[in-house]
């Protein structure tokens, strides 16, 4: 049996006995495809493996500061940070979009999932500082939450 160092997400090779696809699939393959193919089963072969990639994105790291999706559990440098059912969402919204500005309607609408009849003017601003108390190292220096005066918020660089 051949060894793979790395393996694709998808394997093209013209290899095609079943000890080799077998050892593909050990070494973490999720498609094997044996040439030659039609093009245009490839490329929905590999829409296909794209979509499963963006559905497992199970966790995120940045800087020391990791979120598990799927347990919705936080931790900043290896410690668990306790967070509320919003400072969570709040949080998995921000790191989702890592980068991006997000201006406080936009965060209102995916956060709180309204569109601001019963939500304070001020809640985003005051949940960013509660959720900024519990993960920044040092709050007059954000690592994480950016705020964008007058436009909205940050998350990362």
């Amino acid at each position: 049996m051949r060894r793979y160092q790395e393996i694709p997400a998808i394997f093209l090779t013209g290899q095609d006995e079943e000890e080799d696809m077998l050892g593909a699939f050990t070494a973490g393959a999720d498609d094997y495809v044996v040439k030659p193919f039609p093009m245009r089963v490839l490329i929905k072969r590999i829409q296909a493996v794209l979509f499963r990639c963006r559905e497992k994105k199970e966790a995120f790291l940045y800087k020391g500061l990791g979120i598990e999706f799927a347990r919705k559990r936080v931790t900043c440098h290896g410690k668990e940070i306790p967070l509320t059912m919003k400072e969570y969402r709040l949080l998995e919204y921000l790191a989702k979009n890592k980068g991006q500005l997000l201006t406080k309607n936009q965060i209102l609408e995916q956060v709180w999932d309204v569109d601001g009849a019963f939500v304070g003017e001020n809640t985003v601003s005051v949940t960013v500082n509660r959720l900024r108390r519990k993960i920044e190292p040092d709050g007059a220096n954000p690592v994480y939450i950016k705020n964008v005066f007058g436009q909205g918020y940050v998350f990362g660089e």
